[in-house]
């Protein structure tokens, strides 16, 4: 029994670790801001603000994109709880010269 349960917990952990490296942000790509929880959306666009960001989509999560890999490190010193890659966390599609499209359109 202990195996099975060894297994499982390593395996969750496997897992996590995988989930974490898929949706680390990069640099000049769309990046998803979440806030603490019980924040409001107000609070992720002034971080994007503070961070000299671009605004590309504020429902149900904001959106951004800003340039140079600081851009990140600028998000969480504005208060920002985690920071993602939108495309991997499925909220931004594509990306391109001409604009994004996103899951929720």
């Amino acid at each position: 029994m202990k195996e099975i349960a060894f297994g499982l917990v390593f395996a969750a952990l496997v897992a996590l670790g995988a989930a974490a490296l898929a949706v680390q942000p990069r640099p000049d790509l769309p990046v998803a801001v979440f806030m603490a929880p019980g924040r409001p959306t107000e609070d992720a666009l002034q971080a994007v603000v503070a961070a000299d960001g671009v605004l590309l989509s504020q429902f149900p999560v904001v959106v951004t994109l800003g340039r140079g890999t600081q851009f990140i490190d600028r998000l969480y010193q504005a208060g920002a709880l985690f920071v993602g890659d939108a495309t991997a966390l499925g909220l931004c599609i594509t990306h391109s010269q001409e604009g994004a499209s996103y899951a929720w359109n």
